[in-house]
């Protein structure tokens, strides 16, 4: 549902949605990321960082990070991004959502 301004002789027209807030989920987070900063960079290389779960922010649950992310819904999600420590190592962090917005497979555009 969209709610804009309206004015009597005003043509509708759907607006482009480009950012959408979804929940990353993240896995193999090192413990030297898990903190606001790290999850900032790694969330950042998908899409805007808006803020931490609860389970997140209190380190009650590692195994899944979730942070809440502005995303472009058009873009596919990668299905993993790289954290690089300060000694240049690599690691591979898995990215996945619960939930992602449908894309018209003929337009290309969120929702049917």
């Amino acid at each position: 549902m969209v709610v804009a301004d309206w004015e009597p002789e005003m043509i509708p027209a759907k607006p482009k949605l480009t950012a959408v807030p979804i929940w990353l989920e993240l896995r193999d987070v090192p413990l030297q990321f898990f903190n606001e900063e790290g999850l900032d960079h790694i969330a950042g290389q998908v899409g805007h960082l808006r803020c931490l779960h609860p389970s997140t922010a209190n380190k009650s649950n590692m195994e899944v990070t979730k942070v809440l992310t502005i995303i472009d819904p058009r873009k596919p999600l990668p299905e993993a991004v790289n954290a690089r420590f300060e000694s240049g190592e690599i690691m591979r962090i898995r990215v996945s959502s619960p939930w992602m917005p449908f894309i018209c497979p003929h337009c290309k555009e969120v929702g049917i």
